[in-house]
């Protein structure tokens, strides 16, 4: 019974004992889920306080930042506007004058990779595309002395720009600034092909796919293409804001990826400063006729351009752009030049240019043209490389500051052998903003082998400083006690720190004539010896300033890019003096050569009846009126486009171009002394400029003929001429014999002047020619040089002996007698019974004294290829005053006794409002030194509306006012000092030329966008 007992009660104590086990295995679960939500609460509230210093930290970080943007619009106006200037010191250092510029890793700003800048260990020193995290020197930076500031981030030293107290540590909270030049980069939202090619030559130096580029632009075409079409549905123009595609460069993520952007960002940008006024390409098609590469050039005129369209562009910094935007704007330009006809010589001396008596040169044989149309080689990839590497070098030296500076580069390379004289050619015309119009035939201070119009493809231009627009990014970075990065943000802003006043084209010049001003309140009246045209002492070109009320309005069409010279001079007229033709009236004016007003004097009552007679006389077809007429007489231009491109083209600022098709023609029985229907004595004198050279030139010129016309037998031709005077090319030395030139004198000299009288048989018949004349030797012909004034005399008397029937000066210097000659003994003097017969025999003949030559005559095919002003025709007793026309030079002489006085000629600008208190920065212009004149000199003043400023006289720019004066509320002008120097033997035979000022100031700065570049 015992052990049942025991049994029984054992088993009851089993099942206790579990059900009890169990309720302490919930109860155990139940407490750790109690203390897990205890530990979960007391970890949030652990981690609620970290996340909220957090985000303070963000917004304090992103509050430093635009503390730094802010710095930046402080101290850009007053650091950036002032004239670009060389480094603050020769020594080792070379610290730069801008304070603005960031220079990434170059902590010492020595251009070198120097131990401890490597910061990221790529062995290479990065300024452009370093990080801004890595920067040790960056814009505006903080200094310890006078090298940047280090504060240790992460353990490493970074430089920064400013505190803005600490958080944690003294300089834990501050913000690092990169301010870079917008005119640095390349501008997205520039003209679409221009902007495909360089930002394709950018993406294949920056390692991108060669789509990268074609999404960008043809995004921005289509975008283009439709606000266009909507705009001219609307009737209306595109605004300023429509023609801006991309607002910020971070809108180029959705179209190249994050990976291409962060490559091109350092190198592009979406604003920039703009110039209006710069030329587009102009295709062969524009112009008068279509000569293509290859071709031959008959006339300068058939490549005159007839439109030209502007292109606004945005230039780039040559001074501050990296390797990769240069090499990108040197690529693939290429432009044409005329390479002049140098045929070679025959064994007898003579070449093809002499055969024009026997063989008649004709417009279609590459013989009888001016020269070929040759095209330069296109930049290649390797050369803009090495001419982009050049210029970093060559500015680290010196800064550029003026055109010439880049023109002796460009002439170093070519003297390196880098790239051949032509293309180099092409690259200054392709980087001059500034048009100079060849088509002018300029003097050779404003002549270039390849203008503008003359690029067959280019880039952009370039500019020597910053031009207002800047691209500032700003990092606002926190640190924690350990030097530990807290927290970051980037915010990017484009900033205008400073207005640009730029004036180039002649319309800009002559603002103040538009607005009503007269012309002496503008130009400083001329009181020299001696007469302008109008009076004044200045001109603008290449069109005329119209200095009439009626003419006022004009000035806004004239959109060429302009020069302001000297004025150029009249020559004074006299009692001695038939003809005197001033040949420079304003380009749209009727092409008018004469002034009736000077005559030596009054015609017979008669003889005015028979002039009134011979002017109402019906003109047979073909037959020119009575009077001056430049006659244009090319086969080639046809059409009423052509045409009138040919003739407006005839009549340049400073003379008449006469060339292939185009002749001053006038009546000689009206504009020479004669007596009895001869003229046995006279004197022809005038201005000549070649656009050629006539020491490489193949063919003779005609400077000037009397010719006899018989248009009813062969209309368009001309007899051969009773006078001449022709300018020769140069034989080389050694090669045939100065003569006899088998026109019919012996060639003695390289310019001649000569009679060529036929006279008649005892049957009636044609009978031997009379010939004499006088040439120059090579003394005088130096004297004749392309794009250079030379005065020319000549005169004449047929009763005198040999020795003096024929004179002739060039540039007021006398050919020496020994130089006239006989072809036949005895000849002259010339008896009375042979007549110098000038008269018409009838209604069918005409008499002309021409200057140059018809180009529709084949046997008379040469033309003059130069320009022609100031004609005096009139008594042998003229030669003397003639030649002192020479003396007294071609332009205007203006003294200035003291070279700091700001005396000479002067030029005043338009007055111009800033529009709130502006602080006036630099001053900067380009002028085109006339070589000739050592002394002359071109100055600039400036006027705050209070006072006038200066006279500087240093080119690449020079400051203006203080860098801490008050801002003025005054009208802002500028003034031109011109002065010719001390020396009054020499003549003033060209002019120095000003061709552009540049004037910045500062007002309200303002931020035209901000970004948040996307986040590393």
């Amino acid at each position: 019974m015992r052990a049942d007992h025991r049994g029984a009660r054992g088993k009851g104590g089993r099942e206790g004992s579990r059900r009890r086990g169990a309720a302490a295995v919930v109860i155990l679960w139940v407490l750790f889920f109690f203390a897990l939500i205890a530990l979960t609460i007391y970890g949030l509230t652990r981690i609620q306080p970290v996340a909220a210093r957090g985000d303070s930290g963000d917004v304090r970080a992103l509050m430093l930042a635009h503390a730094g943007i802010q710095r930046a619009i402080e101290e850009l106006p007053s650091a950036a506007s002032r004239a670009w200037q060389v480094r603050d010191s020769a020594g080792a250092d070379g610290r730069p004058g801008e304070p603005w510029t960031c220079w990434g890793e170059d902590a010492n700003a020595n251009g070198r990779l120097d131990p401890g800048e490597d910061v990221n260990g790529n062995s290479q020193l990065d300024s452009v595309g370093a990080p801004l995290e890595e920067a040790l020197r960056p814009s505006f930076a903080e200094r310890s002395g006078p090298d940047p500031l280090a504060v240790s981030v992460d353990g490493r030293p970074r430089g920064v720009s400013g505190f803005l107290g600490g958080t944690v540590q003294t300089q834990g909270d501050h913000y690092v600034l990169r301010v870079t030049d917008a005119a640095s980069r390349i501008w997205l939202n520039g003209p679409a092909e221009r902007t495909r090619a360089l930002l394709s030559r950018l993406g294949r130096r920056l390692g991108l796919r060669p789509d990268v580029a074609a999404r960008i632009c043809t995004y921005a075409d289509a975008v283009m293409r439709a606000r266009q079409k909507a705009a001219q549905d609307a009737g209306r123009a595109l605004t300023v804001e429509e023609m801006t595609v991309f607002r910020s460069e971070e809108d180029l993520v959705p179209l190249a990826g994050v990976e291409a952007y962060r490559r091109l960002e350092p190198y592009v940008t979406a604003h920039a400063w703009v110039d209006p006024d710069t030329l587009d390409v102009c295709p062969p098609e524009d112009r008068v006729r279509p000569v293509r590469p290859g071709e031959p050039v008959h006339a300068l005129g058939d490549l005159r351009p007839v439109a030209l369209r502007t292109q606004p562009r945005a230039p780039v910094c040559i001074n501050t752009a990296p390797e990769v935007v240069l090499a990108a704007v040197f690529e693939g330009v290429q432009g044409t030049w005329v390479e002049e006809s140098a045929v070679p010589l025959g064994p007898s001396g003579w070449g093809y240019g002499y055969e024009w008596m026997d063989r008649p040169l004709s417009f279609s044989g590459p013989e009888a043209s001016l020269g070929t149309l040759r095209a330069t080689q296109p930049v290649t990839a390797v050369q803009a490389d090495r001419l982009a590497a050049a210029a970093v070098r060559a500015r680290a030296r010196t800064p550029f500051r003026t055109w010439d500076d880049f023109r002796r580069f460009l002439d170093r390379q070519v003297q390196e052998g880098l790239i051949d004289a032509p293309p180099a050619e092409a690259l200054r015309a392709n980087a001059d903003p500034n048009t100079l119009l060849n088509d002018f035939n300029p003097d050779r201070n404003a002549w270039a082998a390849i203008d503008k119009t003359d690029l067959l493809s280019g880039t952009t231009e370039f500019c020597f400083s910053s031009m207002g627009c800047f691209v500032v990014e700003s990092l606002g970075r926190l640190l924690d006690a350990e030097g530990r990065v807290a927290a970051s943000r980037i915010v990017k802003a484009h900033v205008r720190a400073y207005e640009v006043w730029r004036e180039t084209t002649e319309s800009e010049f002559l603002a103040a004539l538009r607005a009503g001003a007269e012309p002496e309140a503008q130009i400083g009246v001329y009181d020299g010896d001696g007469m302008t045209r109008r009076g004044l002492a200045l001109e603008v070109l290449p069109d005329t300033a119209p200095d009439a009320p009626a003419n006022r309005g004009l000035v806004g069409t004239l959109w060429y890019d302009g020069r302001i010279g000297l004025a150029t001079l009249i020559s004074p007229g006299g009692p001695e003096t038939w003809l005197r033709a001033s040949l420079t009236p304003p380009l749209r004016e009727a092409l008018d050569a004469d002034d009736y007003r000077v005559r030596s004097a009054p015609a017979a009552p008669e003889e005015l009846r028979k002039r009134e007679r011979e002017a109402r006389r019906p003109r047979l077809e073909g037959e020119p009126a009575p009077g001056p007429l430049i006659q244009g007489a090319s086969p080639l231009a046809t059409g009423e486009r052509a045409t009138a491109a040919a003739l407006l083209s005839r009549h340049f600022p400073d003379g008449a171009y006469l060339e292939r098709d185009a002749c001053l023609r006038y009546r000689a029985i009206d504009n020479l002394p004669w007596a009895d229907g001869q003229t046995r004595k006279g004197c022809v004198a005038f201005w000549l400029k070649p656009a050629f050279d006539p020491r490489r030139a193949s063919r003779p010129r005609t400077l000037w003929s009397i010719d006899r016309r018989p248009i009813a037998t062969a209309p368009g031709l001309v007899e051969a001429p009773v006078f001449g005077a022709y300018l020769f090319p140069a034989a080389p030395d050694g090669i045939g014999a100065e003569g006899p030139y088998r026109y019919g004198f012996e060639l003695r000299g390289l310019a001649g002047f000569g009679i060529g009288q036929r006279e008649l048989s005892a049957g009636g018949g044609d009978g031997d020619w009379t010939v004499a004349g006088v040439a120059t030797g090579r003394a005088e012909f130096e004297a004749f040089r392309p794009r250079e004034w030379v005065h020319v005399t000549f005169a004449w008397d047929m009763d005198a002996p040999p020795d003096r029937a024929f004179r002739m000066a060039v540039n007021g210097r006398p050919v020496p007698r020994a130089n006239a000659f006989e072809q036949r003994p005895g000849t002259l003097p010339l008896p009375k019974s042979v007549r110098l017969d000038l008269s018409a025999n009838g209604p069918d003949d005409t008499t002309w004294i021409s200057f140059g030559a018809l180009g529709d005559d084949p046997r008379r095919n040469l033309p003059l290829d130069a320009t022609v002003d100031e004609i005096r025709v009139g008594t042998l007793e003229m030669f003397d005053a003639a030649c002192r026309d020479a003396a007294e030079g071609r332009y205007a002489r203006v003294s200035d006794p003291g070279p700091k006085r700001g005396g000479g000629a002067t030029f005043t600008s338009a007055p111009r409002s800033p529009g709130s208190p502006a602080v006036p920065g630099s001053i900067a212009w380009t002028v085109r030194e006339a070589p000739g004149l050592p002394d002359s000199a071109v100055r600039l003043q400036f006027s705050d509306g209070r006072r006038w400023r200066g006279p500087f006289d240093e080119p690449g720019g020079q400051p203006v006012g203080e860098p801490n004066e008050p801002g003025l509320s005054g009208e802002f002008r500028w003034r031109a000092v011109f002065s010719t120097g001390h020396r009054p033997d020499l003549p003033v035979n060209e002019t120095p030329y000003l061709d552009d000022v540049t004037i910045t100031f500062a007002t309200r700065p303002a931020v035209l966008g901000y970004s948040l570049p996307p986040a590393r």
